[in-house]
């Protein structure tokens, strides 16, 4: 799927959210499968701010579950968390388009140049 952000840059991912249930904008649960071993992450986003992420895997091949904080500004989205490797932050785009979440990081986005 792709998009063109607020700043006139295209987005463009493969890797997109399904909301699971009741939610107002990007706040609710959201589930995306992966083509690696039939593994899904699972987002969930509250209104309060605060997010939580968790990858479910059919071996128990899984990640560390992460949760923080985000913010978001138009189509911009901030996200600061601590994951198994440490302290990290997200700055980047979303959009929700027929109950799916598309987000891409800023250093991922395409400029008309």
């Amino acid at each position: 799927m792709y998009f063109i952000t607020s700043t006139e840059k295209l987005a463009i991912t493969d890797y997109i959210h399904t909301r699971t249930g009741s939610g107002t904008g990007i706040a609710g649960e959201w589930k995306s499968s992966f083509d690696d071993g039939g593994c899904q992450e699972i987002l969930i986003f509250n209104s309060n701010g605060t997010f939580s992420a968790e990858e479910v895997c059919p071996g128990g091949d899984e990640d560390e579950p992460f949760s923080g904080t985000y913010t978001i500004d138009g189509d911009r989205m901030n996200a600061n968390f601590t994951s198994e490797n440490g302290p990290e932050t997200f700055k980047g785009f979303y959009k929700i388009v027929d109950s799916n979440l598309i987000n891409v990081p800023e250093e991922e986005l395409f400029s008309k140049d």
